[in-house]
């Protein structure tokens, strides 16, 4: 395939923030995703900050002494020093901020974490940086749909009937929807979430999916950062 640039997220700009995603392409390594997300953004002279992922709800704030061994898959940071990010190969990767404190994030959820609770974990530590929800600009990107997404019971089971759908005896689930429906019983404006609704599993040229392909060698990389 031809090789894919950075895609840019327009409405974080408008509040000036860089976000958006570099997609799947002629990618030697993941280290090379991360030459091309520095090239980007070398003229402004941040650390890209990528923390170990563990499909887990932990949520941890940074300041400007970032510790690189830090775990955690969501993280917010009021530091124009760095730029965050997320590796995401069928999970869905989020991006926030709020354009008055300058606050921003970045979040890897999938099934486990959502089970974990880690909605719930962002938006308290967000509450506790006095941040109205309201406020808040967030972007879902792409991720596995309920057309490809197929879990057990054991794992249909443990979110609303809403969110799963049932097919010949199988069960899918719809994270994005489920994510969507969560942040907008917490208080964010539904104008306010940009959602790139592709699918990862559908959508081979462009994407990356563990689930399509196996283990994935390299991941997509959302990013963030203050202008």
């Amino acid at each position: 395939m031809d090789y894919v640039p950075v895609e840019k997220y327009a409405r974080f700009g408008d509040i000036g923030f860089n976000a958006g995603i570099i997609l799947k392409g002629l990618w030697n390594t993941q280290d090379h995703i991360y030459d091309k997300l520095e090239s980007e953004i070398s003229s402004s002279g941040k650390k890209i900050v990528a923390p170990p992922q563990s499909h887990g709800s932990n949520v941890a704030i940074l300041d400007n002494s970032y510790n690189d061994k830090i775990k955690a898959d969501g993280v917010l940071c009021g530091s124009g020093d760095c730029c965050l990010t997320v590796k995401t190969a069928d999970c869905l990767p989020l991006l926030l901020a709020d354009p008055e404190t300058r606050f921003f994030g970045t979040v890897h959820i999938g099934w486990r974490g959502l089970a974990g609770g880690i909605i719930e974990n962002l938006f308290l530590s967000i509450k506790n940086l006095d941040i109205d929800f309201d406020r808040l600009y967030i972007s879902l990107g792409p991720s596995i749909g309920d057309c490809c997404f197929e879990v057990g019971g054991e794992v249909a089971v443990l979110f609303n009937d809403d969110t799963v759908t049932a097919r010949n005896d199988r069960y899918f689930l719809n994270i994005k929807g489920l994510v969507k429906k969560r942040l907008l019983s917490l208080g964010v404006l539904s104008n306010n979430i940009l959602d790139v609704d592709e699918c990862t599993g559908c959508n081979a040229d462009k994407y990356y999916s563990y689930r399509r392909d196996g283990h994935a060698r390299i991941q997509m990389v959302s990013f963030i950062c203050r202008k």
